[in-house]
């Protein structure tokens, strides 16, 4: 995991949207090696989740969680 929780102070620093779920406890960004296996264990899952971003650009390969999913501009599903 590279982030959990962020006070608002760290959320500010890294580019983070005001009202992120990352300052109220409830986000967490796992960097793992292939997020798209990590985003597919997810989804078989019954974990309850609001939102699950796949980054995955070349520089970045990490999975967001809440419930949704999104795919990163030029990420395919």
């Amino acid at each position: 995991m590279n982030s959990g929780f962020r006070s608002q102070e760290t959320n500010k620093a890294v580019g983070g949207v005001p009202n992120s779920q990352h300052t109220k406890g409830q986000a967490a960004d796992v960097q793992v090696k292939d997020p798209r296996k990590l985003l597919a264990t997810l989804l078989k899952s019954s974990l309850d989740f609001d939102q699950a971003i796949l980054y995955q650009d070349g520089r970045n390969n990490f999975l967001h969680n809440r419930k949704q999913v999104l795919y990163s501009k030029g990420t395919k599903p």
